[in-house]
């Protein structure tokens, strides 16, 4: 049987975009994925809240808000903080902040730290909060972190501060697994795989990607991310490999589709014009992208290109 040459042509790119982007970037990739999927976020997590608030009309504040007067042992600033207009229990309309704080590694003062947040917060922007943290690091707690932070003294509580707190890796991938949300598909990566087959999980989650309504930079997006948290080994690649061996030529040429709006986005962003181009050919040459697509891609690009290249490419897609 002759081997399929374009098997590794998507897998093999997103890996080049992932390793060529700095280490810096690789940690905000929870904040960008939570700020592109805001409402999937609220929907999938806090659904009780979600039909309150006017997604139109979210305003997100500076990426990293500073804050002053924290303990020296905190940080500074916040991860995620979204402006957003609610109905109230009785139907008034009213401003609220979602502060959201994604953490990698277990913090029995989380609770505390939330707090003294949500007091900076409270003083700068004069807002009611909703608190969420979204612990992302790879270990099950023997001793669960606390949720709430209470002042008290001789038996008289002064004080009691709760946050939302959402356990990636305590949540049971298989409850997800025929969730329509897009952003369950990819958060599955990091939840509890030990009752699910990763095989076919992994390969279901390359389909629901690839054949979803979202935008084509939003599944690259949730592509990109389940490629940096379910491959770790060689035999993980080999397994998302094979998803693309099972795929239609249809299927494939979505993948295609989705990666190459991708690799555009990030063109446009460093000016790499021709590199577009030559992953374009590189695409129809090994079966991946239909040449139909091709050519109305190659049209978006022609403003981008020496005149030359873009007509050379016209031949080639003849």
């Amino acid at each position: 049987m002759t081997k399929d040459k374009s098997k590794d042509n998507v897998i093999n790119h997103i890996k080049e975009i992932l390793e060529s982007t700095p280490k810096d970037e690789h940690d905000t990739i929870f904040k960008q994925l939570l700020t592109v999927f805001f409402k999937e976020f609220i929907d999938l997590f806090l659904p009780w809240f979600s039909d309150k608030l006017d997604f139109e009309n979210l305003e997100f504040l500076d990426k990293e808000i500073f804050l002053y007067g924290v303990s020296k042992n905190e940080k500074n600033y916040v991860d995620l903080v979204c402006k957003a207009p609610m109905l109230d229990e009785n139907k008034e309309s009213k401003l609220i902040l979602i502060h959201v704080e994604i953490q990698s590694t277990k913090d029995n003062n989380m609770a505390r730290r939330m707090f003294n947040y949500c007091c900076q917060l409270r003083l700068r922007e004069d807002l009611d909060i909703i608190p969420i943290v979204l612990f992302a690091d790879n270990f099950k707690w023997k001793t669960e972190v606390k949720n709430y932070y209470d002042m008290d003294y001789n038996n008289k509580k002064y004080l009691h501060f709760e946050y939302e707190q959402i356990k990636l890796l305590h949540l049971d991938a298989k409850d997800y697994l025929n969730n329509p949300n897009p952003l369950a598909q990819a958060l599955m990566a990091k939840m509890d795989l030990s009752k699910v087959d990763q095989k076919k999980l992994k390969i279901q989650i390359a389909r629901a990607i690839s054949s979803g309504t979202i935008s084509k930079s939003k599944q690259a997006f949730l592509y990109t991310f389940c490629y940096k948290y379910l491959i770790i080994n060689n035999e993980d690649k080999q397994i998302f490999n094979d998803s693309l061996m099972g795929m239609t030529l249809e299927e494939k040429g979505k993948i295609g589709e989705i990666m190459m709006n991708f690799e555009q986005k990030i063109g446009y962003e460093r000016g790499l014009g021709q590199g577009q181009f030559n992953f374009l050919m590189s695409l129809v040459e090994k079966g991946s992208l239909a040449v139909d697509i091709a050519r109305k891609e190659l049209e978006s690009l022609k403003d981008t290109l020496p005149k030359e290249l873009y007509e050379k490419g016209l031949k080639k897609l003849q």
